[in-house]
């Protein structure tokens, strides 16, 4: 068991009077009991001059080394593909980073601004998924998950507040710190093999930009043409799915904290005016 009792860590040795020239391995382990997206990482050394390496998933359950062997082993294990894919599909499965982002389009006007939003998140969220992913600066989970579930909220309020004029790179930079936190998180659920580390976290950190580009340029266009109506439902779909997972990482105290103080604070900076927080509240009665 590791310092802190998070991990559990099994070393097996099956003694063999001599070397083989062909390792098959299947494995079902946690893919029976309904995690579709563990993977396990097999590193194999002394039938090849290299080390080779593969990615055994829900799909792929089992492997033949050598990788080259002909009689139906699987193709080299490439590492750069099979982590971009991962963080491709993290992101577009990650409803609270795409919640996220629709948040910010609500204070975002033409295309310039989207590019600096859009960047300013990329940068930030690229800066502390590295510092994660290397064990060089982490934050514990309980804190990540709830404030990023903040963050959606914080950000809708802000931009219903001040319009286009809310600069908003600026939450996409700051809060974009704390997503990545988030995006580390799921990186180490994967795992990343010891000797290929540059190449699986660029690999992923590459896919994740793929898949925000690939959502968030037609959500912006779809943003732009779309009506007061549609757009009071995305507040309410924001503000409710925000709420839940804030109930879900950190009960109910934290949501109706947020409410409080959100409410009292855009009071008395709006007097009379339209509360930015009308849809969250109505929100919080259909819930």
């Amino acid at each position: 068991i590791t310092e802190g009792g998070k991990e559990l860590l099994v070393r097996a040795f099956l003694p063999w009077k001599q070397l083989p020239e062909v390792l098959a391995l299947t494995t079902d382990h946690f893919f029976a009991d309904g995690n579709p997206s563990h993977r396990m990482h097999i590193r194999v050394t002394g039938l090849t001059p290299e080390p080779q390496l593969y990615l055994l998933s829900q799909d792929i359950r089992s492997a033949i080394f050598p990788l080259e062997n002909p009689s139906g082993g699987a193709k080299p294990h490439s590492i750069f593909p099979t982590y971009f894919q991962l963080g491709f599909e993290h992101i577009l499965l990650g409803w609270d980073h795409l919640a996220f982002l629709l948040a910010l389009l609500f204070g975002i006007a033409g295309g310039k601004a989207l590019f600096g939003a859009v960047t300013a998140f990329t940068l930030a969220h690229s800066i502390t998924l590295s510092l994660a992913a290397l064990q060089i600066f982490l934050l514990p989970r309980s804190l990540v998950e709830p404030t990023i579930a903040a963050s959606i909220l914080l950000v809708l309020w802000w931009h219903l507040h001040k319009g286009t004029d809310a600069k908003a790179w600026k939450p996409a930079l700051g809060f974009g710190l704390i997503h990545g936190f988030g995006f580390a998180g799921a990186l180490q659920g994967i795992g990343m093999p010891e000797d290929a580390l540059t190449s699986s976290l660029l690999g992923f950190n590459v896919g994740v930009e793929a898949g925000q580009l690939a959502f968030v340029l037609p959500a912006f266009f779809l943003f732009q043409i779309s009506g007061k109506a549609i757009r009071s439902t995305l507040v309410l779909f924001l503000s409710a799915a925000a709420f839940h997972f804030m109930i879900q990482t950190a009960g109910w105290w934290l949501p109706v904290t947020l409410t409080i103080l959100g409410y009292l604070y855009f009071r008395r900076l709006l007097g009379p005016r339209p509360h930015p927080m009308k849809g969250t509240l109505q929100g919080w009665l259909i819930l």
